[in-house]
């Protein structure tokens, strides 16, 4: 905010961008103006890669939150400025130079990575030892997956770990599904648009279900077994593995909300 009524034309500046004194990379924004009030600076670049595992991990944790919609303090400190005929403003720069920012990260529009989950067939077996229990199998679930990334991404492995509960939101039983159960295929449509799919298999797993879901169980079993088709919501987390052109990131949690 520019609380002085003077406008301050400042050219191109250049920012560096950081993430718990981890470097992100370089923003630039040509043609700033500061005028009076409030103002928005537009910043384009591209990520630093990395290749230690500790930078790694906070990078990961960094779109870990952006994905969940949660809120990152990013710092922006201020590098240099350039006036549009090439030349320099020195006392400029350094004034920019001495400038650092903590910019909050989170998406304007709310993010749902996992935004729909079709069942094909889902077996359960039951038997008399363990009636709480039935062993579950299913090799056609495919949910669907939206990015707000305009880069490539590969997602090697992916676990999850799901409620399976009632429109209301009240859990009837819990499912995982382990590293390697799961492969996606996925691709970029546009600089904010890349979508894809993730196949999920099922293989001789146990569901959870504690006393208190017993009757919410049941009903779920019932409708399963009586329609043609039934509702439910998916309630729980992914953990994905993903090869991006900056590093190896892990995703954990993804927060998952369907029906």
């Amino acid at each position: 905010t520019n609380q002085s009524p003077f406008s301050l034309d400042l050219g191109t500046t250049v920012f560096e961008l950081s993430y718990q004194n981890v470097p992100l990379g370089v923003g630039t924004s040509a043609n700033t103006v500061i005028k009076p009030g409030s103002n928005t600076i537009t910043l384009l670049g591209a990520l630093q890669s990395h290749t230690n595992a500790d930078d790694l991990s906070v990078v990961s944790g960094l779109f870990t939150r952006y994905l969940n919609n949660e809120i990152s303090n990013v710092t922006a400190t201020g590098v240099s400025t350039l006036q549009s005929d090439n030349s320099t403003i020195s006392w400029l720069s350094v004034g920019l130079q001495a400038l650092k920012l903590t910019v909050p990260l989170v998406s304007p529009t709310p993010i749902v990575p996992i935004n729909s989950i079709a069942i094909g067939n889902f077996d359960l077996a039951f038997d008399s030892s363990n009636p709480w229990g039935p062993v579950a199998q299913s090799n056609s679930i495919t949910a669907g997956l939206m990015l707000p990334f305009g880069f490539n991404v590969e997602i090697g492995q992916i676990s999850n770990k799901f409620n399976i509960s009632m429109e209301d939101g009240s859990p009837a039983a819990g499912i995982s599904t382990p590293l390697g159960a799961s492969t996606s295929q996925i691709s970029v449509y546009g600089p904010t648009n890349t979508t894809g799919s993730v196949d999920i298999v099922i293989s001789n797993t146990t569901l959870a279900c504690p006393d208190p879901q017993h009757q919410t169980f049941s009903m779920f079993n019932l409708n399963l077994t009586n329609e043609k088709s039934t509702n439910f919501r998916i309630i729980g987390s992914s953990r994905a593995v993903a090869s991006l052109a900056i590093g190896n990131l892990t995703l954990d949690p993804i927060n998952v909300n369907v029906s």
